[in-house]
């Protein structure tokens, strides 16, 4: 019976790998939003300032540090927010198996919490500290499965966003509200907001200018905020951006041409085929049509 379950997982590994190996979309080798990383005992890591990030300790134990600020120590069953533009170092006191996920909005918190919930008491007497909690067993369970479906294949890029948004729910749903808005209470209100305005209106704009007149800020301060929300220049990403969604509508819909190039701000459809050819080598209606086609890859 054992023999024929992992026969049948095997083949349902291959038809995968069959299936989406070449798709635009498989294993963004050049901004993974999810990581998974082992480090001996006494490895030494120092991560460049990027987006906001969260970092869960599977094992092990380590010691960390943002920016200048005092090394902490971490065990095991650990989870760590990062903002967006700070500096994180950490030791590996034991073997430790790591998780990182990139966030890219930051979840709504309630905000019906006064001062006085920051200074929520564990049961010990101490302060609880910003950006460190407990990995819940439930969540723990979910990052165990979601490390087995990425080693199986499954690295749709939508399909790990949509894992990073259930993260959330089990954030909402097994913790108190309080840990919850003091685990991401390093990153200010004004920043979780303009991440989440972009994210809402990117599709608005063909170009970064556009898109700081938009946030009612001058192109140099803005690039400045930009890089420190989401880790990366406004223009690559919202470059990046518009090419997948643009391959994805095409793929995943049958959205007329017409009001796919209007929707993506193309003055004309012809403007949306160089567009297409330029990126992906293919033509709108090739792209449609031969859905496994590797040619873009």
């Amino acid at each position: 019976m054992r023999k024929q379950l992992t026969k049948q997982i095997v083949m349902s590994i291959l038809w995968y790998e069959d299936e989406y190996f070449s798709c635009f979309n498989y294993n963004d080798k050049d901004s993974p939003i999810i990581q998974f990383k082992e480090f001996e005992k006494g490895k030494t890591v120092a991560e460049e300032p990027g987006g906001s990030r969260i970092l869960f300790i599977l094992s092990g134990k380590v010691k960390y540090s943002l920016g200048n600020k005092k090394p902490i120590l971490v065990k095991g069953d650990s989870m760590l927010f990062v903002p967006p533009d700070v500096p994180v170092n950490f030791t590996a006191i034991e073997n430790s198996e790591v998780i990182s996920m990139f966030l890219e909005v930051m979840p709504a918190t309630c905000e019906c919490f006064t001062d006085k919930e920051y200074n929520t008491k564990h049961e010990d007497g101490n302060e609880t500290l910003p950006g460190i909690m407990d990995i819940h067993p439930r969540l723990k369970l979910y990052l165990e499965n979601l490390k087995v479906c990425y080693n199986d294949g499954m690295r749709c890029k939508h399909y790990l966003r949509n894992k990073i948004k259930e993260m959330y729910y089990y954030l909402m749903a097994y913790y108190e509200k309080p840990k919850v808005k003091m685990f991401f209470s390093l990153i200010p209100d004004s920043d979780k907001e303009f991440s989440n305005k972009i994210i809402t209106n990117w599709h608005l704009f063909k170009t970064a200018k556009q898109m700081a007149g938009f946030m009612n800020s001058s192109y140099s301060p803005f690039v400045k905020k930009f890089k420190k929300a989401f880790g990366e220049n406004p223009s690559i990403w919202l470059k990046r951006k518009r090419k997948e969604a643009i391959f994805n509508e095409l793929r995943g819909s049958n959205e007329p041409f017409k009001n796919i190039a209007e929707k993506y701000l193309f003055a004309s459809q012809s403007l949306l085929r160089d567009f297409c050819h330029h990126n992906f080598g293919m033509s709108p209606g090739d792209i449609r049509a031969d859905k496994r086609s590797n040619k873009h890859s």
